[in-house]
């Protein structure tokens, strides 16, 4: 038989060499907005497409929010040699704002760092920001 272990030779049985052990449930939830069991997020597939149109619609596009091709072009420039992160070194994928364009900072290249996603999600607007592993 080989590979195959069968207790009955009418029914197949499963290859053991391929098993993986014991299988975890998964769990089901409803969804917040229609009540359709899910079985990952918070929402199904069509309310979580609805739900982030209404957000994208509501935020407006990159060039909108100031983030056109001046802000493409000069985050190519900031991250051409692959430069370490300015807030933790490590390997930057972000173009930062120094003075947050909240706070009247502007889009030339001497108000921009290379920055890691997490490093510039967590700092936001906040100038005073600290990165993690230089905090006391």
């Amino acid at each position: 038989m080989g590979r195959w272990r069968s207790s009955s030779l009418t029914r197949p049985a499963r290859c053991w060499s391929s098993w993986a052990g014991p299988h975890r449930p998964v769990s089901r939830r409803p969804c917040l907005d229609c009540g359709v069991l899910t079985r990952q997020g918070s929402r199904c597939g069509e309310c979580g497409a609805k739900r982030q149109a209404a957000r994208d619609q509501q935020r407006g596009s990159s060039s909108a929010r100031g983030l056109g091709y001046r802000h493409r072009k000069l985050r190519e420039i900031v991250l051409a040699d692959s430069p370490p992160c300015h807030w933790c070194g490590d390997p930057a994928t972000t173009a930062d704002h120094l003075v947050p364009r909240s706070l009247g900072g502007s889009t030339t290249l001497d108000n921009y760092v290379p920055s890691c996603r997490p490093c510039n999600s967590s700092r936001q607007d906040n100038p005073d920001w600290i990165p993690p592993n230089q905090r006391p």
